[in-house]
């Protein structure tokens, strides 16, 4: 029997009605929902083929039913976890003839990944650049994915010069090619989901009495076509949903990611049971202490503090690098140090370029390290993850904060970087001409080396 503590096992009971769990970083998230559809099942509230669970990942969808089932046995594999579309496409298929009639589609389509989306819609661009006024295709390729975010000042001038009405064109365009090759996106799943299960009430009926008991993974990634999707899944009454999320770690505003839907969760769902989960079992108490200091300069947040388990014995170190060169020159001799001591490390970034240069400089690291010791990703890559030494590289103004996008999801992005971090954080800064640390790097508060 796994041990939980105080506010894990409130969260693990087998109670129904409506719970948020906001789970800070380290906290235990997976483990306190591994336990709650174990109690569920064991308690006879719901059985496993009467559970859904509903992730932003494939791999946290088999994770979690690969748990269940080592603790409950073959049986539990009944349960449904899976991502948003894959639950939605599951429904396309069980539900085809309906399905035809609500989208058009005459056979079941294949599904078009990301990189086959892009270049179908950049043909139909092409063909249609003259609308475009000599915008370069690959900036009215980001207009069209966009447009719904862009600030109604921007929107109103693409109207004005008639820019708005040919992106209209091109998104008819890119909806009749779909129908053409018999495919559908991402996107499309959930849509054609929602507007199946509106026009035939009986589905709603169906969905409700099959899935009595409906829980969901990182809560605060969810958009507001996965909120829609959730209400017409639940039952209007009684229903028994359980959501975990933290809004500290919520950084895919750009994938349409809605943020409020975790802060202001009782205003969804009046009556709903909020618990938090704040005891980091990840990161020594320095590490915890500033990411703290740090994320409170958000001020669309819950309240909560994250307490540490580990206690003392960490190191947080600010290095000061005059340019990306002196940037390498200081991540080599962090390594040299790591290494020797034998930590698993990872370096984390903002943007794919800066990994790509870093990358090069360390193909002589390679050769000595073992598989996987070493590790570098951006930071949306890392979240989920967790090393013994974490060395956050290029904090700068203009990459971290990025300049186009929101203030405090560029600080949750940073604290999602630091929070992956178990013993030793590292956070490499640029220094400006007059010896100033960039915005980052005052708020963290740190006395600098240079």
């Amino acid at each position: 029997m796994v041990t939980l503590n105080k506010a894990q096992r409130r969260a693990a009971s087998p109670d129904g009605g409506i719970t948020l769990v906001i789970a800070g970083a380290g906290t235990g998230k997976t483990r306190t929902i591994i336990e709650k559809i174990n109690a569920i099942i064991r308690a006879g509230v719901a059985r496993p083929d009467n559970i859904l669970v509903l992730t932003f990942s494939r791999k946290a969808a088999d994770e979690i039913r690969h748990r269940v089932m080592l603790s409950l046995g073959e049986h539990a594999g009944s349960i449904v976890s899976g991502t948003f579309h894959s639950f939605c496409l599951g429904l396309l298929r069980d539900y085809s003839g309906r399905f035809f009639k609500v989208s058009g589609y005459t056979r079941f389509p294949a599904v078009l990944d990301e990189t086959a989306k892009e270049a179908l819609i950049m043909e139909i661009l092409r063909d249609s650049i003259d609308s475009f006024l000599g915008l370069p295709v690959g900036v009215v390729y980001s207009l069209m994915n966009d447009y719904k975010k862009l600030a109604p000042r921007t929107r109103k001038k693409l109207d004005s010069l008639g820019i708005s009405d040919a992106i209209a064109t091109c998104v008819t365009l890119y909806s009749e090619a779909k129908k053409s090759k018999n495919v559908i996106d991402y996107e499309d799943m959930i849509d054609c989901a929602i507007t199946m299960i509106r026009q035939y009430p009986d589905l709603r009926g169906e969905l409700a009495a099959r899935f009595t008991y409906v829980l969901v993974d990182e809560f605060q990634d969810t958009s507001s076509d996965n909120f829609e999707l959730l209400h017409l899944v639940i039952p209007v009454e009684n229903p028994n949903l359980f959501v975990v999320g933290d809004d500290f770690q919520s950084i895919y505003g750009f994938r349409n990611s809605r943020i409020d839907y975790i802060v202001n969760f009782k205003k969804y769902f009046r009556g709903a049971r909020i618990i938090k989960l704040n005891l980091n079992y990840r990161s020594r108490k320095e590490i915890v202490a500033i990411s703290n200091s740090f994320i409170k300069k958000n001020r669309f947040r819950t309240n909560k503090t994250i307490r540490p388990h580990k206690g003392r014995g960490g190191s947080v170190t600010c290095h000061v690098a005059r340019d990306f060169k002196h940037e390498l020159n200081i991540v080599h001799s962090i390594l040299e140090k790591e290494i020797l001591a034998n930590e698993t490390v990872a370096i984390l970034f903002r943007n794919n370029w800066q990994g790509r240069y870093i990358n090069l400089s360390l193909r002589g690291y390679n050769e000595h390290l073992a598989t996987g010791k070493l590790q570098l990703m951006t930071m949306h890559s890392s979240k989920g993850l967790e090393f013994d030494t974490v060395i956050v590289a290029g904090v700068t103004d203009d990459i971290l904060p990025d300049a186009d996008s929101d203030i405090e999801e560029e600080r949750r992005l940073m604290y999602v970087a630091m929070t992956r971090a178990r013993e030793r954080l590292y956070i490499i800064c640029h220094g400006k001409k007059d010896a100033e640390l960039p915005l980052f790097g005052r708020e963290l508060k740190l006395n600098p080396i240079p």
